[in-house]
C-alpha cells in the first residue's frame, strides 16, 4: 500500500491527505500535516507519500508511521518504519515477509 493509509471508515486504502478531512482529529491541524510531511521528506523528499496514518471511526485513536532513511526496505532485523499512536506507542517496526510500506507498521489504529 506504499504511501497510503488505512481508513477505517471505508475499509479501503486512501491517500494520507484524507486524514485531514476527518472532523475532531489532530489531522485537521495544518501544523500536524506539515510535521508529518516533513518527516516523510526526511526519508526521501516524498512528503506524505512516505507516510501512513490511521484513525478510529470516532477519531479518538490514531496512528502515524513514517519510513526510516536507515531502513533497508526488506524483511529482517533492520528497522524500516517509525510509528507513534494515541496509546503512547513510539517505536520502530521491521518489515516482515512481503511488507514494504509505512502502512505495514499500523494495524487499524495502533502501531504493530
Amino acid at each position: 500500500m506504499g504511501g497510503a493509509i488505512y481508513n477505517p471508515d471505508a475499509n479501503i486504502a486512501t491517500d494520507v491527505e484524507q486524514c485531514a478531512d476527518f472532523n475532531n482529529t489532530l489531522f485537521e491541524d495544518d501544523k500536524i500535516i506539515q510535521q508529518i510531511t516533513a518527516a516523510g521528506n526526511a526519508y526521501d523528499a516524498g512528503g506524505l507519500t512516505s507516510t501512513a496514518c490511521s484513525q478510529s471511526v470516532s477519531g479518538g485513536k490514531w496512528a502515524v508511521a513514517v519510513l526510516l532513511k536507515s531502513g533497508d526496505g526488506e524483511a529482517g532485523s533492520n528497522e524500516d518504519v517509525w510509528c507513534v499512536d494515541s496509546g503512547g506507542a513510539n517505536k520502530a517496526y521491521s518489515y516482515g515477509a512481503g511488507e514494504s510500506s509505512a502502512a505495514d507498521a499500523i494495524s487499524a489504529d495502533v502501531c504493530e
